[in-house]
């Protein structure tokens, strides 16, 4: 019982007070202390905010279940490991954080339902497995580092995420990664030509919003993204319908999906979220509609134009109409 201590010259509690059901105040960290991998592991009474010494790199799984912590995360800056830093921690609160010379984020916040804020990565993360798994209560955009290869089940659970899905050049693994997210839609770029499982990734998604995905034409991202039974991004049998542009592209209007290949993923990110103007050539994957045999009924814009634009349509059968559109 009673709090825990930490003397000036420790530098490992390596599972110092793993599984001190009793323990009660607040936790301490050294200011020498470089491991504190498990360190509070299942001290289900520990109370107060978590702390971290400003020497600490490794956090795996240092507060992991302590379920009565309160407060803030926290991570110093010289943390490389964040693995279940956090998981379970049901009452922490605030925003989560991710050091600079993080590496590791298997896990971090998994099932931190009161964890509010925006999602993080670390520039040097590689490791996002179940990173935010079941954060309910999580707001803003999902968000994937430059140097993260696994996704899996990334954001799934995360209900309140809004904007558009991420992934960074060197991503893998997507399975799961945004499952149940409802919120998600728009325009995503998938930056990484090598994702072979993509499986369930957009699962529970609020398919009345168009989710617009585009990705490196020829790559193993591609033929993932097409792959059109269980094992699909929708955890089920799809059908993809061609539409024609110069790279093509693949729709389903059940699911609201479209892929766009295309030879810069940067450059349709560049094209599409920094033009400006409200007049422009546009083909069939810049409206909503609903095909009715071979008749295109316009529904929507999938972009917003501000003003009046003389527009033109070109539809899959190569045929171009002009609208005015107000």
């Amino acid at each position: 019982t009673g709090s825990p201590v930490c003397g000036n010259n420790v530098i490992d509690m390596y599972g110092a007070y793993s599984y001190c059901t009793n323990l009660t105040g607040p936790a301490i960290s050294g200011d020498n202390v470089t491991n504190m991998h498990w360190t509070y592991e299942n001290c289900t009474n520990l109370t107060g905010s978590p702390v971290c010494g400003p020497n600490v790199t490794n956090m795996g799984g240092t507060y992991a279940n302590c379920t009565n912590l309160t407060g803030s995360p926290v991570c110093g800056e010289n943390v490389t490991s964040m693995y279940n830093t956090y998981a379970y921690c049901t009452n922490l609160t605030g925003s989560p954080v991710c050091g600079n010379n993080v590496i590791n984020m298997r896990g971090t916040y998994a099932n931190c339902i009161n964890l509010t804020g925006s999602p993080v990565c670390g520039e040097n993360v590689t490791n996002m497995y179940m990173t935010y798994l079941n954060c309910t209560n999580l707001t803003g955009s999902p968000v994937c580092g430059n140097n993260v290869i696994d996704m899996w089940s990334a954001y799934q659970n995360c209900y309140n995420l809004t904007g558009s899905p991420a992934c960074g050049e060197n991503v893998t693994n997507m399975y799961g990664t945004y499952r149940n997210c409802f919120n998600l839609y728009g325009n995503a770029y998938f930056y990484s030509n090598k994702i072979g499982n993509m499986c369930n990734c957009f699962v529970g998604r609020d398919f009345s919003n168009a989710l617009n995905i585009y990705i490196p034409t020829n790559s193993i991202t591609l033929n993932t993204c097409l792959c059109n039974n269980s094992s699909s991004l929708i955890g089920a049998n799809i059908t993809w319908n061609v539409g024609y542009s110069t790279n093509g592209f693949y729709y389903n209007t059940e699911y609201n999906i479209y892929i766009y290949p295309v030879n810069s993923v940067a450059d349709a990110y560049e094209s599409n979220e920094n033009s400006s103007g409200s007049s422009k050539d546009v083909d069939l994957r810049d409206f909503t509609y609903n095909k009715i045999g071979e008749t295109y009924v316009l529904t929507g814009w999938n972009e917003t134009l501000d003003g009046k634009a003389n527009t033109k349509m070109v539809t899959p059968d190569d045929n171009s109409v002009i609208l005015l559109l107000e």
